[in-house]
């Protein structure tokens, strides 16, 4: 497995993350939606950011407002905004995943051009192809 706090750019404590171990690297709940046929996680990911969409509008709604008048539509309007409170953290956590994804995906793009441009590095037996067999593996 990777030693992430050499990708991560922390102190480290072992020896930094190879190419292929770069190239592999995937985050959380990213192989799930892998996995999926393509109009499913088409429509998965444009619902999701439908979601994420409204709710934006929401907290900026919210920010816009100052305390007492955001308490005083809280009060008036209790059983229509309370379910905002959960429907914002579902929106963060989905943002959350979509940086995690399209972060595993530009290492990997990152990586994939660095071979093709002819910069990686050979590995142990100088001969420039991977052992690897391309196997995505979990950073969570």
């Amino acid at each position: 497995m990777t030693n992430l706090k050499s990708i991560e750019g922390d102190k480290e404590d072992g020896p930094a993350a190879t190419v292929e171990q770069l190239a592999a690297l995937e985050f959380k709940g990213v192989r799930e939606l892998a996995r999926m046929p393509e109009k499913e996680r088409e429509q998965r990911v444009r619902d999701q950011c439908n979601d994420i969409y409204k709710m934006g509008i929401v907290a900026l709604g919210i920010l816009a407002q100052n305390k007492k008048s955001l308490v005083k539509m809280v009060s008036e309007h209790h059983d229509t905004v309370g379910p905002w409170l959960m429907g914002l953290h579902h929106a963060a956590t989905d943002i959350k995943r979509f940086a995690e994804a399209i972060q595993s995906a530009e290492i990997r793009m990152a990586v994939a051009l660095a071979i093709v441009e002819g910069d990686e590095p050979p590995n142990d037996d100088g001969g420039g192809e991977s052992a690897d067999d391309g196997e995505i593996v979990s950073a969570a």
